[in-house]
């Protein structure tokens, strides 16, 4: 008679930092990490993303006045910015405006509006001035990238380490670093974060993570719509 001690070890194997195992042997993410449990220690995680990000983009953060570049749409992004503040204090839609094609004027709805993007530098410059605020998103959606990317890698891999990993493979990659003055293309959060519910409610189910998907792609679509398509 064979011995049932090997499935029952199996069956008990405990699940690397970062992930529980649910009763159906597959993991799930567990927020933080040993030692740190939850969302405190989900912060210290992003915190060490912004801290990569800060040394990564070295000397970013200390040039925050300079121009961050000027290929790509640099220039037509802070454009936006202006123009999404104008059209808000006086009180009209963003997604039309005359002061381009005047007198006639233009559409705005497929222009590469990005209004979450312009939303948060209109935010920043009443404090901040133009270029100062892009290096602060830029260096924001690094950190966030990594963060979200992390989420993906540990919720996959069910390891904490494999997590921080694949944040960083994730956010600081060359195709990121290309498109670094096209804000736009930049926002690289949204795609994990709905891939991550996309596998929770294909496994899970549940209502929550439902939401979570149709949030993330809302985000994709209120940056850049070329990810959600």
């Amino acid at each position: 008679m064979q011995s049932s001690e090997p499935n029952a070890s199996a069956s008990h194997r405990s699940p690397p930092s970062g992930a529980a195992l649910a009763a159906d042997g597959r993991y799930r993410l567990s927020l933080g990490f040993s030692g740190c449990p939850g969302w405190r220690g989900e912060l210290v995680l992003l915190a060490f993303f912004a801290l990569a990000a800060v040394v990564l983009t070295w000397p970013m953060i200390v040039t925050l006045g300079q121009a961050t570049g000027t290929r790509g749409d640099y220039l037509n992004n802070l454009w936006n910015a202006w123009w999404v503040k104008h059209a808000l204090v006086e009180g009209h839609s963003p997604f039309w405006t005359d002061w381009l094609y005047y007198p006639d004027g233009i559409s705005l709805q497929r222009h590469t509006l990005s209004p979450l993007n312009a939303l948060s530098l209109a935010a920043l410059t009443s404090f901040l001035d133009s270029h100062q605020a892009f290096s602060l998103l830029v260096l924001a959606h690094f950190a966030l990238s990594g963060w979200c990317g992390s989420l993906l890698a540990r919720y996959v891999s069910g390891s904490t380490a494999g997590g921080v990993l694949g944040g960083l493979l994730y956010s600081f990659c060359p195709f990121h670093y290309f498109y670094l003055c096209q804000i736009n293309v930049f926002s690289f959060e949204f795609m994990p974060l709905a891939l991550l519910f996309f596998l929770r409610h294909a496994g899970e189910g549940g209502g929550r993570n439902l939401a979570g998907v149709v949030l993330s792609l809302a985000g994709m679509a209120a940056t850049i719509e070329y990810y959600v398509v």
